[in-house]
């Protein structure tokens, strides 16, 4: 029997993957634009005019799902609450995406794996320290401040802040959340290890764990080079950090969702530090969890929000992948992206790819959401038999997909 699926704000990855063959059966019904610019998207207003759509009936559906940080997966929490469909609570998602708060919940469970964190206020921390904004996305201004110039810098950048987390703050009182608003800065111990992001999900409080990726960093940057499954951290570490994220989800009240939580840890001492916890699925890696584990997590996604008990494969028909951003380190003006043309020649060479093009000719690249170091224009994921053959194909997508930049206009 045909169920229908209501997704919020959908995006490039979402459709591509639900168009799959596995999901022929819904009806997806999508509402609201793909949001890359927050600040210009009245999150609120398209909350309540929704659900005038859902009380006169105009609007019916089984499920509802988003993927997106902000604000898909929060808008699809407070509507399946409201609708009484399968689904997070929306106090939980934003325990989660308030760092600060949840930074205050989870260091009473696993004190060892949360850094000592405070609210910036009129006294700064001892340097150094981290930095970043209580509702954090994509790094934007976040980083180590080594000397009062460096936190002059990041103080700087976030004064747009407040009108790029307006429609949460807002969200935050519309559901009556108690939280320090977003735009505000946090500070904590600065921590390093072997950054991983463990995926997952929760069905009627019974969490799993299901796929470990290791996160590449640009040296001495937060920009990520790739993100690489299946994860070389050794067993045991990764068998502590997947008790942790149990324990953090249960500590958060999280349910009826996929999460992906990011860790770093420490080899050298047996040390794990919990970065944060996203009350999502990391949609990015879903078409290379498919391949390399068996099970896409939009299958996953879609389970929980029909009410379903999901399954997870675990053996899929590659044994390594990466997802790769293409960046640079200056803002560029985008001349031309590779056609569509080429993307098909690629792809006939090597069916495995997934080439996602992020920006558009006569952008600059600072038009789109971007980390405190580099800038993005193109997401490759890549799915193969060895590293040494993954290492090949991914220099052929940099040599096959054309882009031409200027200086910024």
């Amino acid at each position: 029997m045909s169920q229908s699926l209501l997704l919020i704000c959908g995006t490039d990855e979402d459709r591509y993957n639900l168009s799959k063959p596995q999901f022929s059966h819904l009806r997806v019904v999508s509402e609201g634009p793909d949001v890359w610019k927050p600040a210009q998207f009245d999150a609120v207003q398209f909350y309540h005019t929704l659900m005038n759509k859902i009380q006169t009936k105009e609007l019916t559906f089984d499920g509802v799902v988003g993927t997106d940080e902000m604000p898909a997966c929060l808008l699809a929490s407070m509507i399946a609450h409201a609708t009484k469909k399968p689904g997070p609570h929306p106090h939980a998602v934003l325990r989660c995406q308030n760092k600060f708060v949840a930074r205050q919940l989870l260091s009473r469970v696993m004190q060892e794996a949360i850094p000592t964190f405070t609210l910036l206020n009129s006294h700064t921390p001892r340097l150094p320290f981290f930095i970043k904004p209580v509702k954090g996305e994509l790094s934007l201004c976040a980083g180590a401040v080594k000397t009062l110039a460096d936190l002059e810098q990041f103080l700087a950048q976030g004064k747009h802040l407040p009108q790029y987390f307006s429609s949460f703050n807002r969200l935050m009182r519309l559901n009556k959340f108690e939280g320090p608003d977003g735009h505000l800065f946090m500070t904590e111990e600065i921590r390093t290890g072997h950054q991983v992001t463990v995926d997952g999900y929760v069905h009627k409080g019974n969490v799993q764990t299901t796929t470990i990726y290791d996160s590449i960093l640009y040296p001495g940057t937060l920009s990520f080079k790739s993100f690489n499954t299946p994860s070389t951290l050794p067993t045991h570490a990764q068998h502590v950090l997947q008790r942790l994220a149990k324990k953090a989800i249960t500590t958060l009240q999280l349910d009826s969702t996929c999460f992906n939580i990011e860790f770093f840890y420490n080899t050298d001492t047996d040390t794990p530090t919990l970065i944060e916890v996203n009350p999502r699925m990391a949609s990015q890696f879903a078409d290379l969890t498919e391949k390399v584990y068996g099970t896409n997590p939009y299958e996953l996604q879609v389970a929980l929000a029909l009410g379903e008990k999901p399954h997870f494969n675990g053996k899929g028909k590659q044994s390594c992948g990466a997802s790769i951003p293409f960046r640079v380190f200056e803002n560029k003006h985008v001349l031309s992206v590779p056609s569509a043309s080429d993307i098909s020649a690629l792809k006939k060479d090597y069916p495995d790819v997934f080439v996602q093009v992020l920006v558009k000719p006569g952008d600059n690249l600072s038009d789109y959401p971007q980390d405190t170091n580099s800038f993005r224009y193109c997401l490759v994921n890549i799915a193969a038999d060895s590293h040494e053959e993954l290492d090949r194909i991914a220099q052929e997508c940099k040599k096959r997909l054309p882009f031409s930049f200027a200086q910024p206009s």
